[in-house]
């Protein structure tokens, strides 16, 4: 128990990494969005809503607690490698992203309790220091020096209830609590004939929280199961707080310009979305899923920023392979897990989308102890509204899934 708590410490801890940069993603009301994943559905190319594993916890849909039957501990991370191309160059970028810790605890009959924090969307982008000039004369100039920084996004803490209906139907409910936060800060210096004008910073900070549920059903028809996820935020008010700064003396005291600093109020919700799941398993060797997701964009309030769609879809289709899973003693290779899976998403704008594919493998740890995922996922991020850009991605994610019965039901009498 002592070293599941100092793991969830560490996981809040480096939380506050920087996300993968994303031009496309800066045009987007609340930030580019993320995949809610374990590592077992990121490698299936996103499908999660019907696919009952033990570690899924509560992820996508929160019928999946109902399944579990021992107390769950699920963590991701991703490393995201981002190629901007321009006709006019190019650029590389590598950051890390923690996405998400789940945890989960068995009631026997009287169902499952979750609790998860997860990373729902950033935004991110940053603009080294660049100088212009401009030419007055042969003998002067002036210059014009910029930088420009933009972070924020929203974060998810989950608390859910899972439990099963009629020994089979499992049907779950998560009370959602988000957090959206984005400063803006652009510092710019101006001087003429060598004389240098203090420089500025103009600087915005945007806070809001809202209060949101998720809804869930897992629905078992012989091998076929059939996932629905439902979710719905309220309104919020989000305050944002700006100023232009000028530094007088050095770099580290600013001085708010008088009749620049502005305080306002306004309303914000996320958007609704629905997932349509479905789940086969073939044989206990093979299964295969695959989800439809729409957000709906024409019900969210989003300030300023407007996205130009009703709703944006979504699709996953995902399978994984296990060799061996019926043997008594069998060889390492024939117990590893083998997924792979393709995700269309739209984001919200009409003109732009992501297409990527994914592998993956879950590498079991002891008998029954978890299992260790590693997923490779790349594609494009494309938008029409900027024909000479592609954004080419290339993420690899490493989980952990862990587990461990802590009591075992006894039956009969002795």
């Amino acid at each position: 128990m002592k070293s599941t708590l100092s793991t969830f410490i560490l996981f809040l801890g480096i939380c506050a990494a920087s996300h993968g940069q994303s031009l496309i993603g800066a045009t987007i009301p609340f930030g580019l969005p993320l995949q809610e994943n374990s590592g077992m559905s990121l490698s299936m190319g996103g499908a999660a809503s019907a696919a009952n594993a033990d570690y899924n916890v509560m992820l996508m849909n929160p019928a999946g607690l109902a399944a579990i039957d021992k107390t769950v501990l699920s963590a991701l991370f991703a490393f995201d490698f981002l190629h901007l191309a321009e006709s006019s160059g190019h650029t590389n970028m590598a950051t890390v992203t923690p996405r998400q810790i789940a945890v989960g605890i068995p009631l026997g009959k009287f169902g499952s309790l979750g609790i998860s924090y997860n990373q729902r969307t950033n935004h991110n982008v940053s603009a080294q220091y660049d100088t212009s000039f401009i030419y007055v004369n042969d003998n002067s100039q002036a210059t014009f020096s910029t930088g420009l920084s933009e972070v924020g996004g929203v974060s998810v803490w989950q608390l859910g209830y899972g439990v099963r209906l009629w020994n089979t139907l499992q049907a779950g409910a998560s009370y959602e609590r988000a957090y959206y936060s984005f400063d803006k800060s652009r510092v710019s210096e101006f001087s003429f004939a060598g004389s240098a004008v203090a420089p500025s910073r103009d600087s915005s900070k945007t806070q809001s929280a809202f209060n949101g549920v998720r809804l869930g059903l897992v629905i078992p028809v012989s091998k076929l199961r059939i996932g629905l996820s439902g979710e719905y935020f309220l309104s919020s008010n989000a305050r944002t707080d700006s100023a232009v700064y000028e530094f007088s003396g050095s770099t580290t005291s600013a001085v708010p310009v008088p009749g620049t600093e502005a305080d306002f109020s306004y309303t914000l919700r996320m958007p609704p979305s629905l997932t349509f799941g479905l789940a086969y398993d073939f044989s206990p060797e093979w299964l295969a899923a695959a989800d439809l997701s729409l957000v709906f964009w024409k019900n969210a309030l989003t300030g300023n920023e407007k996205a130009d769609v009703n709703y944006a879809p979504s699709v996953s289709v995902g399978g994984q392979f296990l060799p061996a899973p019926n043997l008594l003693t069998p060889k390492y290779w024939e117990i590893i897990r083998y997924r792979a899976g393709v995700r269309y998403t739209r984001l919200p704008s009409a003109k732009a989308y992501e297409i990527m594919v994914s592998l993956g493998t879950g590498l079991p740890i002891g008998r029954g102890a978890g299992v260790f995922d590693i997923g490779i996922e790349g594609g494009a991020r494309v938008s029409k509204d900027f024909p000479g850009l592609t954004e080419d991605v290339l993420r690899i994610a490493i989980g952990f899934d862990g587990g461990r019965k802590w009591s075992k039901l006894t039956r009969g009498n002795y």
